[in-house]
């Protein structure tokens, strides 16, 4: 596996937890006890050091912020998450993509130590 963004990580770890052996290289460093304050602020701060610096192309230069840390661009995205609309799952029409098939996993991805949930 390459990139230990939020993809990459949950990939890994759902391999490791069905006993495969897995090697999970990230480019940027692993914040496991002293996260820098930039990267858990609520604020839309670019955190230059921990970027790739992707510009978009032509005449406007708009910034593509992708993250270069464990947590990829979650990290440096103060970790928002959106739930999708029940619409947008069921209309993928896909049994294993539904509202109902997918609602689990959403409510255990929505745990808020500040608010008690």
């Amino acid at each position: 596996m390459v990139g230990a963004g939020s993809a990459g990580a949950i990939a890994a770890t759902r391999l490791a937890e069905r006993g495969r052996r897995v090697l999970l290289p990230e480019a940027g460093p692993d914040f496991p006890d002293d996260v820098p304050e930039l990267l858990t602020t609520d604020l839309r701060i670019p955190v230059l050091e921990h970027d790739w610096g992707y510009v978009s192309e032509g005449d406007r230069g708009i910034q593509l912020p992708r993250g270069r840390v464990v947590g990829g661009s979650s990290a440096v995205n103060a970790v928002a998450a959106v739930r999708p609309q029940q619409a947008d799952l069921d209309g993928f029409g896909i049994p294993e993509w539904s509202w109902e098939a997918c609602l689990p996993a959403l409510c255990r991805l929505e745990d808020d130590e500040e608010f008690g949930h």
